[in-house]
């Protein structure tokens, strides 16, 4: 008979954090590009005649799956993915099995901070 063998040891794939230690093999990833500023100007009759858009934001939320300790530690921090710093802004776990742990983490970047 054959000896059992352990699958996914090394599980470093996908994002990489500085101090978030963010390692997590990515299943999915949504972007949402916006402005947090949204100004309507309007004449004296109620027609809007310029809009100012400013603060532009990037906003990402990642599905995947990473080793099961320490998934509560990533708040805050950052994580590098596609070429982008974000701040970690959100983490939601969706359980452990056999040591690793679904999240999905949710990062912005804003306009003025590299």
């Amino acid at each position: 008979m054959a000896a059992a063998k352990e699958f996914g040891v090394v599980h470093i794939y996908g994002i990489r954090g500085g101090a978030a230690a963010a390692d997590l093999t990515v299943q999915s990833d949504v972007f949402d590009y916006k402005y947090a500023l949204d100004v309507e100007v309007k004449d004296e009759e109620g027609r809007v005649i310029t809009d100012r858009l400013d603060d532009q934001r990037i906003e990402v939320s990642i599905d995947g799956v990473m080793k099961a300790e320490g998934s509560e530690s990533l708040l805050g921090g950052q994580f590098e993915y596609g070429g982008t710093t974000f701040i970690i802004k959100g983490v939601t776990d969706r359980g452990v099995n056999n040591d690793y742990r679904k999240v999905s983490i949710k990062g912005v970047k804003y306009q003025e901070i590299a």
